[in-house]
Order: structure tokens, then C-alpha cells, then sequence
């Protein structure tokens, strides 16, 4: 190796750019079969001639290939000094490399040149961090397949039908949502929404595992952006598929050709599968997986069935698998196959590799795919990836379509009928499956128009058959039933009914149809309804959205509206609260009512059992029995049955029920049923008996029992407080018990919660007790009237001080001590962007940061922002206006004011002086409940101020807070 050209800066820099490049496409290079000195050649072609030679580039071949190995090998993209790492591990590992090792100039050029090596890997390994990504988890128990989801810290969407600041996140399997994420808030920069993510990871069960995983963003049930997770579909009975034993369970690590380094290999074979070992040996397992054979490989093995070779190696030196995806245009419809492509996919690298990248052959049915003609790609075809070896890489069976081709749908005059517009200039075949459906097939000038007629009430969808080519199987295509106004289908297409619950929202929609092909508009709103107070409706708490319907009827998702749902039902502690569900277009509305609970348990004390109040409530019912001193322990109640053995639906107690207590009947984390939790009073009243009265009361577990809403109702508050100074007080073992094993549950079944929200430093205590998980943070928020924004600053201030106290009797340093709170901080800051390094620094610190000038502030605040303010919602007449006239009489009462506001419109008045109020209450200048009682109702109200305009309420609350602070320390 010339060492004298590498040491000249500028051909330094040549010769690293060249083997970056090379270190970055090493990773594809074995599975394309492609020789690394191909890629070197290409990579040198700038470098000076010297470099350019056979020698040369066989050595600067072995060089990289030499490094790259002991990255792999070593896991050096760990280490932040590989060369040091690597000469305690192996220290004659420089022996194999070209260089002068007995100059300093050749040992430092090396241990640079791993560095690099290393930095590549570590690139990549970031990159995967930052995006959506999955894993595979096989059970055989089962015989189902697993997904673990794992998502980046934020993503970032562009859209401009979008109101507020919160949106909802849902996983969908195809078309079909199969688990949701909860809400989450974003903030807009640079004319781009940045979503915060509300969880790191979550796993789902697979029902179609040759489907894709999206990710979609929603907003009052319409889709705002998705995003699909690389490598979510398997090709499981079309391409060998395998896992590897790991931590107690099979994980997945490759499908069609791949290599692991794990020494034994667990690969599920399609039907017919030929098998040629190369090296080592396998063994076929007795129990299959979903009739598929499944066996046991050790060794390097080739796979031949459906025309296509495939190479499976376990105890591979450098692991390699699902490098390459198929990508393209899709029809935005559910299809069989799982994907159908607009015009033939292309395939790109799972990783954004910079330089070369090392090219496969397509076939399409087993031909090159540059050979044949564009009618013999259509239709329903298999499409391979293979490499110079004739190994297929990947493989997809998947619809073709040509690419003009599209579908519209129109209603017609009745709800039952409608047209279905397929426009293509390919000829092509089209039907419609299903045996109530008529329809009538017109040729048109864009290709051809389905005039369908329902037999009775339409369905929720149609499915076509669409036949491009007379030589391949027809594509299915599913398509919403062109019908009218606005229809509610369930998860299995039945008819909605009008009554609800919340658990079982999940497949739930609506569908929304144009009048004709004419935009139409439509309403649909979420409203509280209390039977007890019916003339509120019109004040009642609810959420309103409008939509345009166009050419393409408008899928909502109910389970994506769930959590406003959810929301609106923790406002109000009546039984027979329910939310409505109101769509409503020119003259028409529909109105569905969700409950609560689906069925009420009842207590026949004298037979000793609970069983459902209403029997007519289908599905199956598991309760639990919780002991509320004791909630560690859940205790299956079991179905008393007659001497026949048949359920009667009774639940038989056991007698030890009335030796202690209270309890709780609860629905198990299993149940179909949910129902309202039932009190039992049990042996409460001995185990009173066994406490003095004069005797203190230091435990929940002792609160609990000597409770009682009337005559004892501060029991639990006044242990909660104890609670809310101290970091290591037991009770908060007994409320992560609670979070723990009853997080299916409503938070406020249990009272100790309730007397958590209502104490604001309890609430701090309990977020860093809770490491500021997000989800608790959440559930915390929605179950009761909790306003991040008036948590005074000197909660969070003694709770981190606590905190801090802790850790200083655990860890060695004050700087180890000060990381790990801070850690906890950083978390919180994460939640909600509300919180961010400026408001942490006032935790942090006593000292308050220099406030800019008044008079620039106040020209700031009333030309500047608040300016802003009114232009951007220049054409919304929606503005909360509840609590707008509270707000503004305190603001005008106030003597200290943080600036002059002069707001032009009454209903502006809410939005206007929240954020200074908010300010002022966590300043400690103000109290919550001083101008209004804060309580459900209100803080509702509150939340839908604030969420209006982020960008207006955020920097205004700040600049208050640190006013209001700073006139208070004088």
C-alpha cells in the first residue's frame, strides 16, 4: 500500500471518501453474490493510477473486507475506541493488514481507518433507531405470529386539513386497525407537524402476517398521514421463513435467502420445498406451524419450490437478511394479494446506502422482467429478486395494475344503489363477487362503469375482480358499497347498532357518502349526555369536526376517536352517562350511544354470589375479586354451575370475603364484558375493629379500610399527603401494584387515585415515581381534572429536591446523582412540549432568568403574536368562548399584569388569557379554582382553550410564568 500518497492530506481525504463508499455497500455485497473487487473498481476510478491497479485493488479489497469483519465480529460500533477495545481482545489483529506497522504513520492510519469502519456501522445502527422498525416473534403454543413495534422519539407529517394540536395514532394491519397509541400532541416548524411519539414500543398479534403494518395519524377519525414499518409483511407459505431461538422465545431473522450467526436455525418451509444440504445437517420437527413443515437447521441449506432457489446458512461469520423491499405506487384499497402495485414495484435497499449499490435481476413469474411485454406483468403475478447465483433475495406474490388505472365510486339516488367507475385504456375483465349483489357492466370512454344494486340493506364493502390479463389470476379489490348519506359498519361489516361500548369500538366506522358525485357536507360530533340533566345538552361538553366529501367515500375510524370518548365519559360520575355519537348532513342525522360498561354486576348477599344484573347481555364475563387492603392479589371468581353442570352465570364468593376486606369485584384484563366495579363491604367493619382510633394512620393499606365517603373521607387524602414529600413512603409500592395488575381499569375505581389528582405535589411525587412513563402520565390526565400548566413550579421543585435526597445516599457522585435526575426531567420534557428547557431550568434552579424589557415584550406580545394569533384563525368561527369572560374579568382585576393584552372580540377573550392565568396558578400567585370551580367539567373546557393554539398559548405562558415569578421573589 503506497503509505507515502495516503499520508498527503488531500489524497487522504481521496482514498477515505472511496473506502466509505466501499465500507458502506459491504453489507450487500455477499447477498448479491457480487464480488467486492467489482465495487472497489468502481469506488478507485477517481483515485490516482497507482491505486487503480489489480494489486492495489485486491488489497484495498482485503482491506475493507478484513475491517468490516471486526466490526461484525468484535461489535466494535460499540466501543468509542475500537483500536484500544481491540488490542486487549486480539492483539496481533493489525498483522493481517498492509501496512507499515513499525511507523507510527501506518498504526495510526489503521487505527483511524477502523474508526471509520466502525462509525459506518454505528451510522447505520442510528438510522435504523430513527425510523419505524419491527420484529417477528413465532409461537408454536399458539400458532400465531407476534409483531414488536418499535418507534423513533418523533415523526415528522405535512398536512393542511388539520386542526389544533392533537391527533390520535393507530396500528393498521392493511386497511384494518388492529391497536392504538393513544393521543399524542405535535408542534408545527417550518410549515411541518413534528408528532412526539407516545410510546417507544408496543406489540400486536398478527391476523394477516402477509400484510404490511402501518402506522396512521388521525384526527377525528380521518386519516392525516401513515407510514408503513419496513419488512412487517411474511411471506409465510411462499418463501422459507426462519427464527432463532432467543431469551426464551423465536425470533424472527430472515425470510428467501438469508444467513444468522446463530449456529441452529428454525425455518418454517412452503409446501413442496425441496431441500439440498450443503454443509451441517437438519431435521424436521414433529409439530408444524399452521400446517407449514418446520425444521431445524445447522449448516448451510438450499431450498427449491415454486421455481425459486433460496440459500439458508446458520453460524455465518457476517449475518445478512431482508436488504431489499419491494416499492411503489399501491391501490388504496384492500386488495388480495395483500399489495397490488400501480404499473411494476421497484426494489430498493432496506438502508440508504451512499455510493454504489450492487444490482439483482427482476423476474416477474419466473422471466427477467426486462424481457417481457407490459401485458404479461398484470394481474396477479410473482415477483423475485435474484442474484448472480440464480438465489432468489426476496420474494412477493402481488397484484399488477396498468398505470392509468384508478377507481371512483358515485351514489345513487337510493342508498342501495350506486356506480363504480374502473378507468383504465388496458383492456381488462371486471365482476363483482358476492351473491347479493346485482349489477349492470357499461363500457365507458375511460373503461367501464358497475351500476350495483344491494338486496336489502347495503353492505359496508363490494368486492371486484379485476382481470388485466386473460393469462394471470383476477386481483380482488374490496371497495366501500356506493351508497348514501352516512352508514356505521362493525369489525365484521354487520350493520352498527345504536348503542355501544367503549371496548368494543375496535373495527368500528363510518362511512360518509357524496350526494350524487357532489361535494357534500357532513357534521359529526361527540356530545356527553347525562340522563339525570337533559336540558344541559346544548352547554354540554363535546367535540365538534366537518368534513367534505367528495368522489371517494370518507372512512372514519370510531375506535381513533376513543380516547375523546373516553374523555367525555371520565367528566361525569352518573351510571347512565353516555356519549352520542351525532352525524348529521343537510336535514338527516344518525346518533349512536356509546357506553361505559357493557353489563352491572349485582350483589345477592343472601346466596352468597354476583352475576350480571341484566342477563340478556351476550359475551363472556371473567371477574376478579380484589382485596383494597391488599390488591397484590386478584382472585378469579369461577361460574357456579347447577347439578347438570351448566352455567347459570352466577359467581359463588369465597367465605373468607366476610373475614376481611373491603373488595372489589372487578372484569379481569380478559373479560368480552366490561362492567362497573362492585363494592363489597365483606369483613371491613373487623377489620376496623382491630385499629385504635387514636392510633396514626401511615399506610393506604390501613386507609383503605378505615375509609368511608361520609363519615371517614380524608383517611386516604391524608396518607396521600405523606405520600407527596417522600420518595420511599410504602404507599407508593401499593399504588404501582394497583397501576400494574388494574391498568385495563378506570384510574378512578380506585379512590387512592382520586385523592392523588386532587393534591398537586402528590401528582409530582408520582410522576418521577412513575419514571414520567408516558402512558401513566396520559392515563393520569384523562382520568381526572389535571392541567399540566397549573402545576405549581414549586411542586415540581420539592418533589425534584426529594428525589435528588434519594439518590445521594444510592450513587457515588453528586454529577452521577444530578444525571439521573435530570434524566427524569428530560422525560417530562418529552411528554409535553409545554415543559421545555427553559420551565426545567426554573425546577432546576432558584434563579429566574433576566426578563427581556417590558415594553419590548408587551410590542411583542400584542403586535407580534397575538396578530399571529388572529390571522391564523382569521376564518375559524369555532373558538372556545366557555370561561372566556372569567378569564378576562380576572385579567382585568389584576393589578401586576405581564403586559397590556386589548383582545377585539368577546369569544377571543378565552384563548386570549388562559395562558396568563395558567401562568399566574403556577406561579403560586393564583389558585386553580379562584375565578371558577375547577373541577371536570371545567377542566375540559380548559384543554380545549389551550389545545386551539399551542404556538399562541406556549411562549405567552413562559414569559408570564417567569413575570409572575419574579415579581413574587421581589
Amino acid at each position: 500500500m503506497p503509505l507515502k500518497l495516503l499520508t498527503d492530506t488531500e489524497k487522504q481525504t481521496h482514498f477515505r471518501s472511496a473506502l466509505r463508499g466501499i465500507m458502506a455497500s459491504h453489507e450487500s455485497l455477499e447477498t448479491f453474490g457480487i464480488n467486492i473487487e467489482g465495487v472497489t473498481r468502481q469506488f478507485v476510478s477517481r483515485l490516482p493510477e497507482v491505486f487503480q491497479k489489480e494489486t492495489s485493488i485486491k488489497t484495498i479489497s482485503n482491506l475493507v473486507d478484513n475491517l468490516m469483519k471486526l466490526v461484525s465480529r468484535y461489535s466494535l460500533n460499540e466501543q468509542d475506541q475500537p483500536a484500544s477495545y481491540l488490542n486487549n481482545q486480539l492483539p496481533n489483529w493489525r498483522e493481517v493488514f498492509p501496512f507499515p506497522l513499525e511507523t507510527n504513520s501506518g498504526t495510526n492510519l489503521l487505527d483511524s481507518l477502523l474508526y471509520e469502519a466502525s462509525e459506518e456501522v454505528k451510522r447505520k445502527v442510528v438510522r435504523r433507531e430513527q425510523r419505524l422498525s419491527c420484529q417477528h416473534f413465532m409461537s408454536q403454543v399458539n400458532q400465531s405470529i407476534n409483531t414488536e413495534l418499535l418507534f423513533p422519539k418523533q415523526l415528522q407529517f405535512e398536512s393542511s386539513d388539520i386542526s389544533g394540536t392533537r391527533v390520535e395514532l393507530g396500528i393498521f394491519e392493511a386497511e384494518k386497525q388492529i391497536a392504538s397509541l393513544g393521543g399524542s400532541y405535535f408542534k408545527v416548524d417550518g410549515g411541518k407537524c413534528l408528532l412526539r411519539m407516545p410510546k417507544s414500543q408496543a406489540l400486536v398479534k398478527r391476523n394477516k402476517v402477509q400484510s404490511e403494518l402501518y402506522l396512521k395519524v388521525t384526527q377525528a377519525g380521518s386519516v392525516l398521514a401513515e407510514y408503513v414499518f419496513p419488512n412487517s409483511s411474511l411471506a409465510l407459505g411462499e418463501s422459507p421463513v426462519g427464527f432463532i431461538r432467543k431469551n426464551q422465545r423465536l425470533e424472527y431473522v430472515g425470510q428467501s435467502s438469508f444467513t444468522t450467526k446463530q449456529s441452529k436455525l428454525l425455518v418454517v418451509l412452503p409446501f413442496e420445498s425441496e431441500l439440498n444440504c450443503i454443509s451441517g445437517d437438519f431435521e424436521y420437527l414433529d409439530k408444524s406451524f399452521q400446517d407449514f413443515s418446520v425444521i431445524d437447521l445447522s449448516g448451510l441449506l438450499e431450498v427449491s419450490c415454486n421455481g425459486d432457489n433460496y440459500r439458508l446458512e446458520s453460524g455465518a461469520k457476517i449475518p445478512f437478511a431482508d436488504s431489499f423491499e419491494f416499492f411503489g405506487q399501491q391501490l388504496a384499497y384492500s386488495t388480495k394479494p395483500a399489495q397490488a402495485y400501480i404499473e411494476l414495484p421497484k426494489v430498493k435497499h432496506t438502508e440508504d446506502i451512499e455510493g454504489f449499490v450492487p444490482q439483482a435481476n427482476l423476474y416477474v413469474d419466473g422471466v427477467l422482467a426486462n424481457s417481457i411485454n407490459n401485458a404479461d406483468k398484470f394481474g396477479v403475478r410473482t415477483l423475485s429478486l435474484k442474484n448472480s447465483d440464480g438465489h432468489t433475495l426476496t420474494r412477493k406474490r402481488a397484484g399488477i395494475l396498468p398505470r392509468d388505472f384508478s377507481i371512483t365510486t358515485r351514489s345513487g339516488v337510493l342508498p342501495t344503489e350506486g356506480c363504480i367507475h374502473v378507468n383504465s385504456q388496458q383492456p381488462f375483465i371486471v365482476n363483482v363477487a358476492g351473491q347479493d349483489i346485482s349489477f349492470v357492466r357499461e363500457k365507458s370512454e375511460s373503461g367501464c362503469q358497475l351500476y350495483v344494486k344491494a338486496q336489502g340493506k347495503p353492505p359496508a364493502r363490494i368486492t371486484l375482480q379485476i382481470q388485466p390479463s386473460l393469462l394471470a389470476q383476477p386481483i380482488e379489490v374490496t371497495v366501500p358499497f356506493p351508497a348514501k348519506g352516512a352508514l356505521g359498519y362493525d369489525s365484521n361489516d354487520n350493520p352498527l347498532e345504536q348503542d355501544l361500548y367503549l371496548d368494543n369500538l375496535l373495527g368500528s366506522r363510518l362511512y360518509l357518502f357524496s350526494e350524487e358525485g357532489r361535494p357534500t357536507q357532513y357534521k359529526v360530533s361527540l356530545v356527553l349526555k347525562e340522563t339525570r340533566s337533559p336540558s344541559s345538552t346544548r352547554n354540554a361538553p363535546r367535540f365538534d369536526w366537518s368534513y367534505t366529501v367528495d368522489s371517494k367515500p370518507l372512512e372514519l375510524s370510531l375506535f381513533s376517536l376513543k380516547e375523546k370518548i373516553d374523555l367525555l365519559l371520565s367528566l361525569s360520575d352518573s351510571l347512565d352517562a353516555t356519549v352520542e355519537v351525532q352525524v348529521s348532513t343537510g336535514g338527516s342525522s344518525d346518533i349512536y350511544r356509546v357506553w361505559q360498561y357493557k353489563g352491572e354486576l349485582e350483589f345477592i348477599e343472601e346466596r352468597g354470589i354476583v352475576r350480571l344484573a341484566d342477563t340478556n347481555v351476550t359475551g363472556d364475563i371473567s371477574p376478579v375479586l380484589v382485596c383494597l387492603s391488599q390488591p397484590e392479589n386478584a382472585i378469579p371468581l369461577k361460574p357456579k354451575l347447577d347439578t347438570s353442570g351448566i352455567d347459570l352465570g352466577d359467581f359463588e364468593l369465597p367465605s373468607f370475603v366476610y373475614d376481611t376486606g373491603p373488595w372489589l369485584v372487578v372484569p379481569s384484563s380478559e373479560s368480552q364484558i366490561s362492567f362497573r366495579a362492585k363494592f363489597l363491604v365483606g369483613g371491613a367493619e373487623k377489620m376496623k375493629a382491630q385499629y385504635s382510633a387514636e392510633e396514626s394512620v401511615t399506610s393506604l393499606s390501613k386507609a383503605v379500610v378505615l375509609y368511608h365517603p361520609r363519615f371517614n373521607p380524608t383517611t386516604i387524602d391524608s396518607v396521600v399527603e405523606q405520600m407527596s414529600t417522600d420518595f420511599n413512603h410504602k404507599g407508593w409500592g401499593f399504588v404501582q401494584v394497583l397501576y400494574k395488575k388494574y391498568s385495563h381499569l378506570p384510574l378512578e375505581t380506585f379512590e387512592v387515585w382520586k385523592a392523588i389528582a386532587k393534591n398537586p405535589q402528590a401528582v409530582a411525587m408520582a410522576a418521577f415515581k412513575f419514571d414520567m412513563a408516558e402512558d401513566f402520565l396520559d392515563a393520569l390526565e384523562t382520568a381526572f381534572p389535571i392541567f399540566w400548566a397549573f402545576i405549581p413550579v414549586q411542586c415540581w421543585k420539592k418533589a425534584r429536591e426529594e428525589v435528588t435526597n434519594h439518590f445521594s445516599k444510592l450513587l457515588p457522585s453528586e454529577e452521577l446523582v444530578e444525571t439521573v435526575v435530570d434524566g427524569y426531567l428530560d422525560k417530562l420534557s418529552s411528554y409535553t412540549q409545554l415543559y421545555d428547557q427553559d420551565y426545567l431550568a426554573l425546577i432546576k434552579s432558584d434563579e429566574i432568568p433576566e426578563l427581556h424589557p417590558k415594553l419590548m415584550m408587551q410590542m411583542l406580545i400584542q403586535g407580534v403574536w397575538l396578530q399571529e394569533l388572529m390571522r391564523s384563525h382569521s376564518s375559524d368561527d369555532n373558538w372556545p368562548k366557555t370561561l372566556g369572560h372569567e378569564l378576562n374579568s380576572w385579567f382585568s382585576d389584576i393589578e401586576e399584569k405581564p403586559c397590556e393584552l386589548v383582545v377585539p372580540n368577546s369569544y377571543q377573550y378565552a384563548v386570549a388569557f388562559l395562558p396568563i392565568y395558567a401562568a399566574a396558578v403556577s406561579a403560586g400567585v393564583a389558585e386553580a379554582d379562584s375565578i371558577f370551580r375547577f373541577n371536570n367539567y371545567n377542566c375540559f373546557y380548559i384543554k380545549q382553550i389551550r389545545a386551539f393554539d399551542s404556538e399562541w398559548f406556549e411562549p405567552l405562558y413562559r414569559y408570564s410564568l417567569q413575570y409572575f415569578l419574579q415579581n413574587k421573589k421581589g
